[in-house]
């Protein structure tokens, strides 16, 4: 036998004894983890359920449990985490919500469950089991029942019936090399459901050498210290019973409204350690650190520097620009560019061409918060402009009342401008691809916030509060212009359609349809003179192959997307369509083109017409797309009202009629609502042989207090019985 097959033969071996080990290792940690979450002495199964009082309801929720373990070995830190739910399905709405769970399975083998992703680490692990009336379990194979619907992978729940208790948790287990100090990422999470729970528990545990902040907000209990067997752990507990079901199902921010508990833990092996950690951390172990005053965040951030001077090459081109603005907004540019450029190029060209991917390495890290404002600090000291340093985190977050931990805290610096105005600029971290100067995220807007005072080398030294501006509604304006042209038949329905966004609201729209191929050129030309990333590089031999190759990957995503906005507009108008196809017009990318705008344009086949003897009913109403509306179980609302921000919505129908019909009931489709929260506006009337139908819908705020529910109820009706309005063609 040679050298080479020994060799190859004792690594073939090695490396089966390894993967046998691991799996050995996974199969003995999930029995273990089954231990520990359905242990032999149940809690959950001396839960008692009164048929009676739960009988409005879908679903209740007789036991649900959020566990967090952190402890050390030496110099690593394991975090262990799960969260169970027990719940007793009532009636049909439940049955099909729990008959399936969504899921994502990564390369590792790894299961997000609802939401829950697992990094690239460790074990995450779960399971579900059934409960029947006569107390059988029956144990779901999660591998055996994956189904996969719509490119997504979900678990059937088989022989799921009302009346049946289903029994499931998911388990995250992580670990953290750690050298000095760290803090982990902190867990935020509401102690309530849409279903009523009948009893509900929290465990946190630690070492005693692990530090706490911890806050309970909107009524949830405090934790209380339990007794431990081992000395070196420290446990707390939280018992809620007989917690009540949510009333809303929109425009709600959980932390904000309902109970909830913040937490974060941190690790210092010192006193010294802890104060050089940059993080809000209790002076000792073992107390609970429940607020972060002012002062508190401004010792901690006089320890941070925003200066870096290394970009000033991307100062020179801008001696042409005299406007202070202009010249803020092409830096800005400037950075963005030189951020992602290298991403961009990668991305497109890694399968086409690896030499003209050129994967190089910026000097700076600009997709990075603090080195990104480090730069912009510089730049605006070379400029002589005033500015300062705002530390503001999403209002969905809460706001800074109840700050208890820097992880969340975003970093957005506001520019004095001659004249008396401001200017608001973000880092690239949220929206690399498309920041733009004086953009920023819509949950900034109205929050409370810190605005720290810089030193000409961007040290930090005073601090005061702050809200942050809220936009105007005509800022956020969604305007889609649509032209149907309806045939003899009313089977072949020509829809052409053009889309503008503006502000907070082309966010949503460009995210659903934008891919990287159709900016992937845009900056660079913009910094090339007009050249195409490919204008020097076609003269070469491969050359043509690869513009072949790139125009091929164009198209092939092009009709990828194409089939799936298909599928998107025949659900969001409720019709059958086909001949889909769409393009972007505008991308909204630079100061000087904030709108984003695109068209579309499909044939309608069914499902916008009806026929009613020799006439035809049309479904105009349809033509706005599908609207939000309110059942009776929501008309009785507790929360407060929040959206992102406010906005209007304006439609511009224009329907051709067939040669010699008539048209009636246009004077349904005439409505006006309009109160303090929102209004709904609509008209419609004929001019020859058309049918112009134009609506605008707007909401005015970004919150509404609960008191102003049923007036924002009224503009919603009207926005949904408008969808339900129907026209009658005669000939």
């Amino acid at each position: 036998m040679t050298l080479k097959k020994i060799l190859l033969i004792s690594l073939a071996f090695i490396f089966g004894l390894n993967f046998t080990a691991q799996a050995q290792f996974r199969k003995k940690k999930a029995a273990e983890i089954k231990r520990l979450v359905w242990p032999h002495n149940d809690p959950a199964k001396k839960i008692k359920f009164d048929a009676d009082k739960y009988k409005d309801q879908s679903a209740v929720i007789l036991y649900q449990k959020h566990y967090y373990n952190y402890k050390r070995r030496n110099r690593i830190v394991f975090v262990e985490s799960y969260f169970r739910r027990r719940i007793k399905i009532l009636d049909q709405a439940a049955l099909d919500e729990y008959s399936k769970f969504k899921y994502e399975q990564e390369n590792t083998g790894s299961i997000g469950i609802l939401g829950f992703k697992k990094k690239d680490k460790e074990i995450t692990n779960f399971n579900v089991k059934i409960i029947k009336p006569n107390k059988k379990e029956i144990k779901i194979d999660i591998k055996k029942n994956t189904v996969k619907e719509d490119d997504v992978n979900k678990i059937a729940i088989p022989n799921l019936e009302i009346g049946d208790i289903i029994d499931y948790y998911y388990f995250d287990s992580d670990y953290l090399y750690i050298r000095n100090g760290a803090t982990f990422p902190p867990v935020y999470t509401t102690l309530n459901s849409d279903y009523p729970i009948i009893r509900e528990e929290v465990d946190l545990n630690m070492g005693k050498k692990f530090y706490l902040n911890f806050q309970n907000l909107n009524g949830a209990p405090d934790i209380k210290k339990i007794r431990t067997s081992d000395p070196k752990r420290i446990a707390y507990k939280i018992i809620m019973d007989n917690v009540k079901s949510r009333d809303a199902k929109s425009w709600v921010f959980p932390l904000v409204e309902y109970p909830s508990i913040k937490f974060q833990v941190g690790f210092a092996p010192s006193n010294s350690v802890r104060k050089k950690m940059g993080a809000f951390l209790a002076k000792e172990r073992g107390k609970i650190k429940r607020h972060v005053t002012k002062d508190e965040v401004l010792e901690t951030y006089k320890t941070y520097k925003f200066n870096n001077k290394s970009l000033v090459k991307l100062y020179k081109n801008l001696k042409n620009i005299k406007s202070p603005r202009k010249r803020i907004e092409r830096f800005y540019n400037n950075l963005r560019y030189y951020a992602i450029q290298p991403v961009l190029q990668a991305s497109v060209f890694e399968d086409i061409d690896p030499v003209l991917a050129n994967v190089w390495m910026n000097d700076v890290n600009l997709l990075n918060e603090y080195t990104f404002h480090s730069v912009l600090h510089s730049f605006l000291e070379h400029e002589k402009l005033k500015h300062e340093l705002i530390l503001v985190k999403y209002r969905k977050l809460g706001g800074m009342k109840d700050l208890l931990t820097n992880y969340y805290l975003d970093y957005v610096t506001k520019v004095y401008l001659p004249g008396g105005e401001t200017m608001f600029l973000q880092s690239l971290v949220e929206n690399p691809l498309f920041g733009i100067a004086g953009e920023i995220h819509p949950l900034y807007e109205s929050n409370s916030a810190y605005v720290l005072g810089l030193s000409k080398l961007g040290k930090p030294e005073s601090i005061n509060d702050f809200t942050m501006p809220e936009s105007a509604i005509e800022d956020n304006v969604i305007e889609k212009n649509m032209e149907v042209n309806l045939d003899d038949q009313f089977k072949d329905i020509a829809v052409k359609q053009t889309v503008n966004a503006k502000g907070h609201k082309k966010r949503v729209v460009r995210s659903n349809i934008v891919s990287i191929y159709d900016f992937y050129d845009d900056d660079y030309k913009r910094f090339n003179d007009g050249k195409s990333i490919l204008h020097n590089k076609a003269k070469r031999k491969r050359g043509r192959s690869t513009i072949n190759k790139l125009n091929a990957a164009i198209k092939k995503n092009k009709d990828k997307r194409k089939e799936a906005f298909k599928k998107d507009t025949e659900k969001y108008y409720e019709v059958k369509i086909d001949n889909y196809d769409f393009g972007i017009d505008k991308l909204g990318r630079y100061a000087d083109q904030k709108d984003f705008q695109y068209h579309e344009s499909y044939n309608i086949k069914e499902g916008l017409t009806k026929k009613a003897g020799k006439n035809t009913i049309l479904l105009a109403g349809k033509l706005i797309g599908r609207q939000d509306d309110v059942d009776e179980k929501e008309m009785k609302r507790t929360e407060n009202i929040y959206r992102y921000y406010p906005y209007i919505a304006k439609y511009h129908i224009s329907i051709k009629l067939p040669a010699g019909y008539k048209v009636k009931g246009l004077d349904k489709l005439n409505k006006s609502v309009k109160n303090d929260v929102g209004s709904f506006i609509s008209s419609a009337k004929q001019e020859g042989d058309k049918i112009i139908i134009n609506v605008e819908e707007s909401y005015f705020h970004n919150y509404e207090p609960n008191a102003n529910w049923s007036k924002m109820v009224d503009v919603l009706k009207a926005s949904h019985q408008f969808t339900q309005e129907k026209l009658l063609l005669r000939k």
